[in-house]
């Protein structure tokens, strides 16, 4: 097999996963991007609350005409054909594609997925694995983060890239590549390949055993005390502040459409990449970032106590 594949990223309306608003998605072969396809979607009935405007700048008024999601499957099935998946933070893009599908009774089976950020957190140094940030390590351009046909897009140079740079030019030898990197999504640890099966029904409990986990700014979806147990519910522990022992600071005060090499940072993250820098594993994420790897729902959230605490399932 050579380097063919199509890569695929979606954006969502709020936390449910079946609430697709856009799907973007580009087609590779022979290690170069041959078609592109980009598409808003209106989100279900029962999805439709529109709370992630502030991480992908689409609301209700984008989307009022455009098709469901039942609508556009089938030309979404047609344009990835018999190809691998890639996606950065397959993990979540697995998930909405397979519950939204679920949720207009169209359950698709059969596709398998490459996470590039899993192959970056196994091939490169840096202090942020946000798709902006390993782009610019590779050398790729400046793009419009969170807009689904982007990110798709530099999703697919991101795989072209590692290919490349790990001396690999078949997307299962890539895959290969991504290995067991110590990051979990909940109880998953291993290959960067999955099956779409695999990311349904995936329990948030133990998604961040042994991690610190420390944040900064204002958070936009919880208070921080709420946050810190929700890291404590899922195994970890909630640092104060930034020191040697820190895996992750969620940075809460970033547009996560602008986050990128360059842009001002505060003392913590300055930091916080200072010492990613000094070889310490320790990862920024962006609030929205935390919320796709935790993978909790809003009942959920509000079932968090900051005394007390239960483990999430």
């Amino acid at each position: 097999m050579a380097l063919n594949f199509t890569s695929i990223d979606f954006e969502t309306a709020n936390s449910t996963r079946s609430s697709v608003c856009a799907v973007g998605m580009a087609r590779v072969r022979d290690g170069r991007v041959v078609e592109t396809y980009r598409r808003l979607v209106c989100p279900p009935q029962g999805a439709y609350a529109f709370t992630n405007t502030w991480i992908h700048g689409i609301g209700p008024e984008d989307v009022v005409a455009a098709p469901t999601w039942d609508d556009l499957l089938p030309e979404v099935v047609a344009f990835i054909g018999a190809d691998v998946l890639v996606a950065h933070n397959a993990s979540f893009d697995g998930s909405v594609f397979s519950r939204a599908s679920q949720e207009c009774g169209c359950a698709v089976s059969g596709l398998t997925f490459v996470c590039t950020l899993r192959l970056a957190r196994a091939l490169l140094a840096l202090g942020s694995y946000s798709l902006p940030f390993v782009a610019h390590e590779l050398g790729l351009p400046a793009f419009d983060h969170h807009e689904a046909g982007a990110d798709a897009g530099v999703a697919a140079e991101v795989a072209v890239a590692l290919a490349a740079r790990a001396g690999v030019d078949d997307i299962d030898d890539l895959a290969d590549l991504g290995g067991s990197t110590g990051w979990r999504h909940g109880a998953r640890v291993g290959a960067a390949v999955a099956s779409v099966e695999d990311w349904v029904g995936v329990a948030a409990g133990g998604a961040l055993d042994g991690e610190a986990v420390c944040f900064t700014g204002t958070l936009r979806t919880m208070q921080r005390s709420t946050a810190q147990a929700v890291v404590a519910a899922l195994g970890g522990r909630a640092d104060a502040s930034v020191t040697k022992s820190t895996s992750v600071l969620v940075a809460g005060e970033l547009d996560p459409r602008t986050f990128r090499p360059g842009a001002t940072m505060s003392a913590k993250l300055a930091k916080a990449f200072r010492l990613a820098g000094e070889g310490q594993a320790i990862r920024v994420m962006t609030e929205a970032e935390f919320l796709e790897f935790v993978d909790i729902t809003p009942d959920e959230v509000a079932g968090v106590k900051t005394r007390g605490l239960r483990s999430l399932s």
